[in-house]
């Protein structure tokens, strides 16, 4: 509960335009809705991850493939990181983002700000967030500046 509630107050600080702040807010109350669903005594992958059980949910009530998308996609960059973190596997890391970045193609910009939202809380490291930011950055792709406080319509 008080992680969504700081997501949608970052969304309100990351979104662009009042439809992109639509957008963001409805993944950000359906992304990590589904964790009670997932059976511990399985490995969360597939089937079993609460990202693929959202986007189950959301395909029946949403027709935007890019929301849907974002929202199994949520945790992908942080997937990657740990791969690297945990586990030592850099390359393998690198390689698990950029086929992410290729699947997003002209979803990274929205993805970007919605990941920023999800782990700019205080109950998440941010050190994926910035290994993401600076592998982005590394591959030649421009990240958005951090965005000034601003109203929305």
């Amino acid at each position: 509960m008080y992680h969504i509630a700081e997501v949608l107050a970052n969304v309100d600080r990351h979104a662009t335009t009042a439809d992109e702040r639509r957008a963001l807010r409805l993944i950000a109350l359906i992304h990590d809705s589904f964790k009670y669903r997932v059976d511990l005594s399985r490995p969360k992958v597939g089937d079993n991850h609460h990202a693929f059980i959202a986007r189950q949910f959301a395909e029946r009530h949403l027709d935007d493939p890019g929301l849907l998308e974002i929202i199994e996609l949520h945790d992908e960059a942080y997937n990657s990181w740990r791969l690297g973190a945990l586990r030592g596997k850099w390359p393998e890391a690198e390689a698990r983002a950029s086929r992410l970045v290729a699947r997003l193609g002209p979803l990274l910009p929205l993805y970007l700000r919605f990941f920023r939202s999800d782990n700019q809380t205080a109950s998440k490291d941010w050190s994926p967030l910035n290994w993401f930011e600076q592998f982005l950055q590394k591959q030649g792709i421009d990240i958005p500046p951090e965005p000034i406080s601003k109203e929305l319509p």
